[in-house]
């Protein structure tokens, strides 16, 4: 099987994993990270601005570059909440496909929980699991065993536009969390998910990465060091007031963050730990292997021969 670069675009980060699938083995290679933030004011204005556009075009550029140097034959490209909601994603994505020969798939809602979960879960021992994926535009909860969905919502909900809609530039960056709360809770109210305590919790994405890293008191970002640590829900409450009172270049210079989530991490602490309230659940499991593991591995189980 040839080698594959799996690249989720999201609204914030655009991530590609490198890897190769043979005699029934894995052999991951190097994630590579950039922060295009495409995601930026689409939820005011609805479009994908031109600027962004060309930031993504290079991205993919370098990303393609990069895996053709270590002999990747097939890209699994996905868009998820800027592409849904924006109404010139066809044509955006139309632009890309002639600049990079790239093209870009846009997932639904439920399409991104499903790959989430299973990116999250496959090499994850346990039999229950809910999995919670807080990116930049919308939040994704999945229920379900190891090999069955159960229940799952996508929520409108995710760390740029929560930012983009209450936050400031100096702290504190939520001036009014009881009008923030009560907003939040309102799309709590959409999750059909009910908790039973027999499952484990798993957090994907760069909200509980970072706080993984916080947490764990690294001093330099790094995936290695934080796969499966555990997040204590009562800590994040807590450490939630410190983020809303500290300006971005504060936290960046403070913190083992990536540059370009430092501004964001204020509100997926918040939303991470609201949730955790609103669920019950008293401890989250971080795991780094969110969605491009899950369209990995779907492309492994649809087109594998062992």
């Amino acid at each position: 099987m040839p080698k594959i670069a799996s690249i989720d675009i999201g609204t914030n980060t655009a991530l590609m994993l490198i890897s190769e699938y043979n005699e029934s083995r894995f052999s991951f290679f190097e994630d590579y990270y950039e922060i295009p933030r495409i995601g930026q004011g689409v939820a005011n204005s609805g479009v994908i601005s031109d600027q962004k556009t060309e930031l993504l075009k290079t991205v993919l550029l370098n990303f393609k570059k990069i895996a053709e140097q270590k002999g990747v034959e097939r890209f699994l490209i996905s868009g998820t909440n800027a592409f849904r909601i924006a109404r010139n994603s066809s044509e955006v994505i139309a632009k890309v496909k002639s600049s990079t020969n790239l093209e870009i798939q846009v997932l639904s809602g439920e399409e991104e929980a499903r790959l989430s979960y299973l990116g999250a879960t496959w090499l994850n021992e346990g039999e229950n699991f809910i999995v919670i994926d807080i990116g930049g535009g919308s939040t994704e909860l999945i229920k379900g065993t190891k090999n069955k969905i159960s229940q799952s919502v996508s929520l409108p909900l995710g760390v740029v536009a929560l930012t983009e809609s209450f936050g400031r530039k100096v702290p504190p960056v939520f001036n009014d969390m009881d009008k923030l709360q009560a907003e939040v809770y309102k799309v709590f109210k959409n999750i059909p998910l009910t908790v039973n305590g027999d499952e484990k919790v798993i957090a994907v994405a760069g909200t509980p990465t970072t706080l993984a890293a916080i947490k764990a008191g690294l001093t330099i970002y790094d995936e290695n060091s934080i796969e499966g640590f555990v997040l204590k829900n009562h800590e994040l409450q807590e450490f939630s007031k410190v983020l809303n009172n500290m300006s971005s270049d504060k936290i960046l210079s403070n913190y083992p963050i990536v540059k370009g989530r430092e501004d964001v991490i204020t509100a997926g602490n918040i939303i991470l730990s609201m949730l955790g309230n609103y669920l019950g659940i008293k401890e989250i499991q971080v795991s780094t292997r969110g969605l491009r593991y899950g369209m990995l591995f779907e492309y492994i189980r649809l087109h594998s021969q062992t």
